[in-house]
């Protein structure tokens, strides 16, 4: 949210899915934890049959890995882009 009201214009054109792959970079970061997601499809209601996912085995799953989260904002600064 704090770059989205920094860069308003920015914000705004990320918004747009018109030629997305080519304004995107994902980067995959990977850990040595023993844990795991199991995904499923939704059984009823409100999103049924959508793919989702929870918690598997082992420790829990973190939020945000710090690592991952400052190796996204120095490619961001290199690219003159953001991290989101």
């Amino acid at each position: 949210l704090a770059n989205m009201i920094k860069h308003p214009t920015l914000a705004a054109r990320s918004l747009s899915n018109h030629h997305w792959s080519e304004r995107t970079i994902i980067g995959l970061v990977m850990q040595s934890l023993d844990n795991s997601l199991t995904t499923y499809r939704k059984p009823g209601g409100i999103g049924k049959g959508l793919l989702t996912a929870r918690q598997g085995h082992g420790a829990p799953n973190p939020t945000q890995i710090p690592e991952a989260t400052r190796s996204a904002t120095l490619l961001a600064e290199e690219i003159n882009g953001f991290a989101g």
